[in-house]
């Protein structure tokens, strides 16, 4: 919102997170879906992968509640795949779409799916497709990179996918089925294919970026320079270490300046030592008590010293900014 310009959208991607039952369960994950439902993200999307395991068995072992529900409650758009198992790509793509249609919300896609998909009986579906290594690898290898067994059950897609494995083989000269860590070329194709896309892509808003430095550069030069910092990875002024030293330095000489010290002996040795002249002045003022601040007061400065130094700190607090002194200082 502060950089973008008529015709300069530098900013305006969608952001995309994919969630599973033990991101669902964890209390910060709850405070940023709260706080991403309020200022009305719509430009969040996440998926969640709902295939109701955990490492130590079924989730319903400590978390049975509807996550729909609460996410719908923080004021998220909430979305549903009942059979998150499909291959087509076309049921995802238009979950994205649905999600892309409106702009008041984030949006969470509930994916239903199976835990080790395809491994077979004993593994999927159950915590041992959690972690750790199959136990049928081999029986797995064999039955989807074959395709004498991919033709066996007459599915549509695994006759495509039998199709291209078939391919495959024909062209490493393999018989049977396809090696271990094998990328087929179809598939090798499209992901260099994607990437060659992103670079493209990546080019052309770095043009656009140089071009809105070109252009605002006389008419805003504080906010040209303060993102072409940004975008060179510097987020502190020069010499920011001296700054934090010198506050810290001129605090730490406050509080030691009346700072009572324990001394075995209180008696004053009778002659002009350092250490005779400190306790004696000491004796002189016994009432005197040490400068000190509350914590509180310590945060306000900190922050204001730091933001001073780095205008590209981001922060908040629920309900007690000004109490505890987290407030953005002035």
């Amino acid at each position: 919102a502060r950089f973008n310009k008529e015709g300069y959208p530098i900013f305006d991607y969608y952001t995309y997170c994919l969630a599973s039952d033990g991101c669902m369960m964890e209390g910060v994950a709850s405070e940023a879906a709260s706080l991403a439902g309020h200022l009305k993200l719509h430009k969040l999307i996440v998926f969640y992968d709902d295939n109701k395991i955990t490492i130590d068995g079924t989730t319903d072992l400590a978390f049975s509640e509807d996550v729909g529900a609460r996410f719908a409650a923080y004021g998220w758009n909430v979305l549903r795949i009942d059979n998150g198992d499909i291959a087509s790509s076309h049921v995802f793509e238009k979950a994205v779409a649905d999600a892309k249609s409106q702009n008041e919300k984030p949006s969470l896609i509930i994916m239903k799916t199976t835990i080790g998909n395809g491994a077979g009986p004993g593994v999927e579906g159950t915590s041992k497709a959690h972690g750790g290594k199959f136990s049928n690898l081999e029986a797995i290898r064999n039955k989807w990179f074959n395709p004498t067994y991919l033709r066996k059950d007459g599915d549509a897609i695994d006759q495509e996918v039998a199709e291209l494995v078939q391919a495959e083989l024909d062209l490493i000269s393999e018989k049977v089925v396809l090696p271990k860590f094998h990328v087929p070329s179809k598939v090798l194709h499209k992901f260099r294919e994607v990437g060659a896309q992103g670079d493209r892509m990546a080019d052309k808003w770095e043009e656009t970026l140089q071009e809105y430095f070109r252009t605002f550069r006389s008419s805003e030069p504080d906010l040209v320079s303060d993102l072409e910092q940004r975008m060179s990875g510097k987020f502190l002024i020069d010499k920011w270490e001296s700054k934090v030293s010198e506050y810290l330095s001129k605090e730490q000489k406050a509080i030691y300046s009346n700072l009572k010290t324990l001394w075995n002996n209180i008696e004053a040795p009778d002659d002009d030592s350092d250490t005779s002249q400190e306790i004696k002045r000491r004796k002189i003022s016994p009432n005197q008590k040490p400068k000190y601040k509350a914590g509180r007061v310590y945060v306000t400065e900190v922050l204001k010293n730091i933001v001073a130094m780095n205008p590209s700190v981001i922060g908040g607090a629920a309900d007690v900014a000004r109490s505890c002194g987290g407030q953005w200082p002035d």
